[in-house]
């Protein structure tokens, strides 16, 4: 009788002994045989694999795995490393992730969160978008895609942003009012405490003072001295900020 799938019989075992007739053997795992008759298995081939004895048939590569045609082990596929995936079952290689993915995970490649984009393929993380520039997309491949800040405003040292929120009037140069505007920074005025500093936090210079925290005049003490030095005394007795209500 002829032997069942799954099974084979030479003529001879490797020793070149005669076989019995009568016997037929199961295929190793790794290996099948689909027809009936048959004198020897075959080993699976690309993208495929057996992991079972008296295999039928091969199983194809599961995602995120794949096993070349070459590779003497068909007992199971082997995982994409780290940057690589495939993209259908039974695939022979790897792929590299593509533009705007990365591969944090062994065959898995993952979409690029809003602030950060990747322009190379294969890579394990994103790169962040600049300071003075926002994302609010996922999935971006190139620094280009980040949207600058308008000239008045800043992320400060802070990369990666998501969204304009992020970018607030410059230190020095502006003050933040309360419609989130940037307006200039006063003449003798200090704007300087942080990125994005609001009217109540700015401070007078030394020889200025303001009437209230919420005033955005700032006077300088000079006009109240005469003579050469008006402008030492300024500085020098003009009344100190109060360190809770910044009033003079």
């Amino acid at each position: 009788n002829n032997c069942g799938t799954g099974q084979f019989r030479p003529s001879k075992d490797e020793n070149g002994a005669i076989i019995d007739p009568t016997k037929c053997l199961v295929c190793p795992a790794g290996y099948y045989s689909d027809t009936t008759g048959s004198t020897k298995c075959q080993l699976c081939g690309a993208g495929t694999y057996n992991d079972v004895i008296g295999g039928e048939k091969c199983k194809a590569c599961t995602l995120e795995h794949a096993r070349r045609g070459n590779d003497p082990i068909a007992t199971q596929c082997t995982r994409c490393l780290l940057g690589e995936t495939t993209t259908l079952p039974g695939a022979a290689t790897c792929e590299k992730c593509d533009v705007g993915k990365f591969g944090a995970t062994k065959g898995i490649c993952s979409t690029c969160p809003p602030g950060k984009y990747q322009d190379g393929k294969g890579e394990a993380e994103c790169k962040n978008c600049p300071i003075d520039t926002y994302l609010s997309e996922q999935g971006k491949s190139s620094k280009a895609d980040c949207t600058s800040c308008t000239e008045d405003r800043s992320t400060g040292s802070a990369t990666g942003n998501i969204d304009a929120s992020n970018c607030v009037c410059k230190r020095t140069e502006y003050y933040q009012n309360h419609n989130n505007e940037c307006e200039p920074c006063p003449l003798g005025a200090d704007c300087t405490k942080h990125d994005g500093v609001k009217l109540e936090e700015v401070v007078a210079l030394p020889g200025y003072y303001r009437p209230s925290f919420t005033s955005d005049t700032f006077v300088s003490c000079k006009q109240g001295y005469t003579g050469l030095d008006a402008g030492e005394k300024a500085i020098t007795r003009c009344c100190p900020m109060h360190p809770n209500l910044n009033t003079s």
